[in-house]
């Protein structure tokens, strides 16, 4: 059998005690994980001191400092194209609030092995609680070309999309999809990516048994209704990429809809009511002009 390279990719910005526990976990899963590679988004505590040093230590970590923060979408960039050129064969994609498990790995692989044409397979994704972590919750295909039972005797659900919080991702899969676009630079980076793939005919596997812990403060998936004004930056950015992501897949129907919906919730908020109005308008307007650059590898 010939034997294949692994690495994973951790992107991270000023969450240095998290970061240690996700370095940690890393560092038992088994021999299958040849490398950790940690995206250093230009963070401003201690993170750099602590990725040099335990790199000494442990030559399985190897960090990669950014110039400057270009947010989540751009480190994953950078991440899988550093990977890619390093000649990796496997790349498994986690934020730095991502705890994984010693076997995670390895049901990841498993759907690689499994099944033919998978593009990217994803972890179960649970909150500090063991209960299902609500930001992480793949989009379940209704399109089965196998029959649901296939997937289901295999150990993995057919899904269109997932997050990188815990996605494996083949390098066949991204030389012929490309890269994600960073200049999304936060939230739904991940969505356009991982619909793109299936788009291209790939399959995208959920796998049960691959168990990821995502300790963010909170189980929670944020909207305009709910979200905190200090939040409102972060919105924005959601919005214009997923009324971008919808258009460059001919959704039209949706870009609509998603308008009406943030519309709805909007007015649904306790406060904020007219900014959140003008922020959904103003975001979407944007987002059917906004022209990502697409870069292959």
């Amino acid at each position: 059998m010939i034997k294949t390279k692994t690495c994973a990719i951790v992107v991270t910005y000023n969450r240095l005690v998290l970061l240690k526990e996700v370095v940690e976990a890393l560092l038992k899963v088994d021999d299958n994980l040849d490398k950790i590679i940690v995206i250093n988004n230009a963070s401003t505590d201690d993170t750099e001191n602590y990725l040099n040093n335990i790199s000494v230590s442990n030559s399985k970590v190897e960090q990669y400092l950014m110039s400057e923060n270009l947010g989540g979408a751009g480190g994953f960039y950078t991440g899988l194209k550093y990977a890619f050129e390093q000649g990796y064969d496997y790349m498994w994609l986690m934020d730095d609030d991502s705890i994984v498990t010693p076997s995670s790995l390895d049901y990841l692989k498993e759907a690689f092995e499994k099944v033919d044409n998978v593009g990217y397979s994803c972890s179960k994704v649970v909150w500090t609680d063991n209960k299902p972590h609500v930001m992480n919750i793949p989009e379940v295909s209704s399109k089965n070309d196998n029959g649901v039972a296939f997937f289901e005797d295999k150990g993995f659900i057919n899904v269109n999309s997932c997050s990188f919080v815990s996605m494996l991702i083949h390098r066949e899969t991204i030389k012929n999809v490309g890269l994600p676009y960073k200049d999304f630079f936060i939230w739904g980076d991940d969505l356009e990516y991982s619909k793109r793939i299936i788009k291209h005919g790939y399959k995208g596997l959920f796998c049960e048994k691959s168990l990821v812990i995502h300790k963010t403060a909170e189980n929670y998936s944020a909207n305009i209704q709910y979200c905190k004004k200090t939040e409102f930056w972060k919105i924005e950015y959601g919005i214009r990429n997923r009324t971008f992501m919808y258009k460059s897949f001919k959704d039209y129907k949706y870009i609509v809809l998603y308008f009406l919906l943030n519309i709805y919730r909007s007015l649904k908020r306790k406060n904020n009511k007219f900014r959140a109005l003008y922020l959904v308008l103003s975001s979407s307007f944007k987002g059917l002009f906004f022209k990502p650059k697409k870069q292959m590898v």
